[in-house]
């Protein structure tokens, strides 16, 4: 073969290098080789079987233009000089960059086919059994249209949302250098695609936008422990400095004083905050099924990632959204969240209102039909009652719940007077911090 001069010493350290390149900023060519390095290393070949792909990329990256026209002992010469470690520069081209890149994705990552959410048998499995939440609409002939109802958590606010028309994924926004030339998501035919990562066992971050089937699983998100949008110290909250906590501030991580219980007594306690949304919209474009992509595609584990996938939702799409104060149980989402409901706006006509009329909300979403708008309002106005959604726990043993917000983004010295307040340091009252480690 023509890579066989590569040894399984040279590999096994190719493997074990944490970054292929330098980067000198989030989302340069060093960054998102890094991205996609970091599913290729450890898919286990799985993707790549005889590590060919592997080695073409061992030789873009320790570049040397005679290894591919020398014969095999003269690259087997060569090759002995390599020093695996860090490479000491990018590629010289646009080509070489994205030569690179393409290599790393298409080791680490595999294309997952979609299918219209209202019909199509993609795999054999009819997508619109994706979502549990489905509506069954009258149509014009008399008959019923199957309506999938998906679930997304995220950070842009309402107006955001209505100022980029919806939800697209980034790699058709061309966001974060992916309309480059040197980025494999400029060009076809990675562009149109939806990734799955294969070591990491889920969605794409940019090719795909990830989405629930109900809301309890999309307020987790986006993910307390997701570095690219929330930082925090992972120092235990108690022992938090005025630094670590502005830090945590700077970063869009608050603290919060709150009541809650802890093995049914009640305590004051200090836990980590953020501020998030979460929308509920008509799933009307491909979508994928990764769970069941993950299971039967890729062998892995049942259950271990309950996500579908879209590409876009259009804004006249979205029934609904909520703006959430989030208190997070521990530093993932598995620890548990807790959502309180600050407001609720209602998508029609390309705007958010706060009231809703119940027959035009049903002409603008369902043609008029009031039993599909009644299944989507009474359930939402039932928990509108409660304020409050409480997200997926993964953690066993937390036994902690939470009854009420009582201060929000406290400052150093309000955080302060809650660890020194005399009352709270009394036996059987101390405070409660979330877990941060």
């Amino acid at each position: 073969m023509a890579h066989d001069w590569i040894t399984k010493q040279q590999l096994d350290q190719f493997k074990g290098l944490q970054r292929l390149y330098a980067s000198n900023q989030d989302f340069d060519f060093g960054w998102w080789c890094a991205y996609f390095w970091k599913e290729a290393r450890a898919s286990g070949g799985r993707l790549d079987p005889g590590d060919e792909k592997l080695k073409a990329l061992f030789v873009r990256v320790y570049r040397d233009p005679t290894l591919p026209t020398m014969n095999f002992g003269g690259r087997k010469t060569a090759g002995a000089t390599i020093v695996v470690q860090q490479a000491a520069s990018w590629p010289d081209t646009d080509a070489d960059k994205r030569a690179v890149l393409e290599l790393a994705l298409e080791i680490g990552f595999k294309d997952m086919p979609g299918g219209p959410a209202t019909g199509g048998i993609p795999r054999g499995l009819e997508v619109r059994r994706y979502f549990r939440n489905k509506l069954r609409l009258r149509t014009a002939g008399g008959g019923r249209l199957i309506l999938p109802i998906g679930c997304r958590g995220e950070g842009r606010d309402f107006a955001t949302v209505r100022e980029h028309g919806g939800a697209l994924n980034r790699v058709d926004l061309g966001l974060n250098n992916m309309g480059q030339p040197w980025h494999p998501f400029s060009h076809a035919p990675h562009k149109d695609r939806m990734y799955f990562r294969v070591a990491s066992g889920d969605n794409c971050l940019f090719s795909v936008l990830s989405v629930a089937e109900t809301m309890k699983l999309s307020v987790g998100f986006p993910l307390i422990e997701d570095e690219q949008i929330f930082k925090f110290p992972s120092a235990l909250i108690m022992h938090w400095t005025r630094s670590q906590l502005e830090l945590a501030r700077a970063n869009d991580v608050l603290l919060a004083r709150v009541t809650c219980t802890v093995n049914g007594t009640q305590r004051t306690g200090v836990f980590l905050a953020t501020q998030s949304y979460a929308y509920s919209f008509k799933v009307l474009g491909d979508a994928v099924h990764t769970q069941d992509f993950l299971e039967n595609e890729m062998g892995g584990v049942q259950d271990q990632c309950i996500e579908r996938g879209v590409r876009e939702v259009a804004l006249q799409d979205f029934l609904f959204g909520l703006k959430l104060r989030r208190i997070h149980l521990g530093p993932t989402r598995g620890h548990g969240v807790i959502a309180f409901i600050e407001q609720v706006r209602y998508q029609m006509g390309g705007d958010w209102h706060e009231n809703v009329e119940r027959a035009l909300y049903a002409q603008r979403h369902f043609d008029s039909d009031r039993q599909a708008a009644d299944a989507v309002l009474d359930p939402l106005e039932a928990q509108i009652q409660v304020g409050r959604i409480e997200g997926e726990r993964l953690v066993d043993g937390n036994a902690v719940q939470i009854q009420s917000i009582d201060q929000w983004a406290l400052s150093y010295e309000q955080f302060r007077q809650v660890i020194d307040e005399p009352r709270n340091q009394h036996f059987g009252q101390p405070v409660y911090f979330g877990a941060t480690s």
